[in-house]
């Protein structure tokens, strides 16, 4: 054999060996590179996950909040509706006799302007925050007729007999739809 026979063989032998190792190395490199891939990705969706997790723990705590104040709202909106069925029962004129007619209910809550008027004030005081636009409209409507009209039935007042009857009957039937107005509103 001779030298460059040799070298020739030596080369290709030594191919044959490098071949494999090149293989291996880049191998071994392309798997290192590979893992920090991977490393770097889970690191990144760790931060996300826990970038996610803060953000939904805050609006958790948001709705929470406001679950709260709504139900604290209802609560007090609960207790208005309650009163003012009190109060109600306490300015609804009562038939007190058989033979009462419907002139005879519009006198009485006529006599009873100026009470009325004064625990209409008193609601609203307490309980005006917690009604509807609607129902405080309404309640602030009667406490101001009810006020003007208190002194009509002694003759001191500004109004006439009938004027004041007229809006007696007003003011009652006004405080009955707020009544109702209440239901709905409970209800729904």
């Amino acid at each position: 054999m001779t030298s460059a026979e040799a070298t020739s063989m030596i080369v290709q032998w030594g191919g044959l060996l490098v071949s494999p190792i090149t293989i291996g190395i880049a191998a071994f490199v392309s798997k290192g590179v590979a893992d920090r891939s991977i490393e770097k990705h889970k690191a990144l969706l760790g931060q996300e996950t826990e970038r996610l997790k803060g953000e939904l723990s805050k609006e958790t705590e948001s709705h929470k909040f406001s679950l709260r104040k709504k139900e604290i709202l209802f609560g007090k909106e609960m207790d208005a509706a309650s009163a003012y069925f009190d109060l109600y029962a306490k300015l609804e004129p009562r038939y007190s006799h058989p033979d009462k007619g419907a002139a005879e209910v519009i006198e009485e809550a006529l006599e009873n302007f100026g009470s009325m008027s004064s625990k209409i004030s008193g609601y609203l005081a307490v309980h005006g925050v917690f009604l509807s636009e609607e129902n405080r409209k309404d309640l602030e409507d009667v406490e101001q007729t009810s006020a003007w009209h208190q002194y009509t039935h002694t003759g001191r007042g500004d109004f006439t007999e009938a004027d004041s009857s007229l809006q007696a009957e007003r003011v009652l039937k006004v405080l009955k739809i707020v009544r109702g107005r209440f239901v709905d509103e409970l209800r729904s």
